[in-house]
């Protein structure tokens, strides 16, 4: 009772044994290798992000702004659930997109590239039907201003992502 436990292994006895095994991995000096190896995030990389989010939450005042449109106590209750799935689904998507963009994926920067485009294209195409839409949107000033703010910041996003030393970045960061 009053001895040692004969199960333990003494640790300077096992160091003994260890530097005397023929079959230990060799000793070598390690040189641990601080940082990343990657340039930090770039700063137009950074405020791209941040100005997606931004009009993350510039849609989300324009669906409470619609909800103060609706003509019946039906319709704001179908909207609101409506607005709802929609915000979560936005919300997962857009961290998906900045989260994936923070990383430096090349892929996402032309993925947002792609999408916003194709959007823009699609109001010159379909004018008609958009010349409707903003005649809606246009007549609440609020509205009016929340979604010419949206559109500037969504440009000012992309262009961003496309700048010379956002470039650099994406292309040093490699997929």
């Amino acid at each position: 009772m009053g001895g040692a436990d004969s199960r333990r292994v003494d640790p300077a006895r096992a160091r003994q044994v260890s530097d005397n095994n023929p079959y230990a991995p060799p000793k070598a000096p390690v040189s641990d290798f601080e940082g990343s190896g990657r340039p930090s995030l770039p700063r137009h990389v950074e405020t791209s992000c941040q100005l997606m989010w931004v009009n993350f939450v510039l849609q989300l005042v324009g669906m409470v702004l619609i909800l103060f449109q609706a003509p019946s106590a039906g319709v704001i209750v179908v909207t609101i659930i409506m607005d709802l799935i929609a915000v979560g689904i936005g919300y997962l998507i857009l961290r998906w997109v900045v989260g994936k963009l923070r990383i430096g994926r090349n892929w996402m920067r032309w993925l947002v590239t792609a999408f916003n485009a194709i959007g823009w294209l699609s109001m010159l195409l379909m004018w008609d039907f958009f010349k409707l839409v903003f005649t809606s949107v246009f007549a609440n000033p609020v509205m009016a201003v929340s979604t010419l703010v949206q559109w500037v910041v969504g440009v000012v996003a992309v262009v961003l992502l496309h700048t010379r030393q956002s470039r650099a970045w994406f292309t040093a960061a490699k997929d």
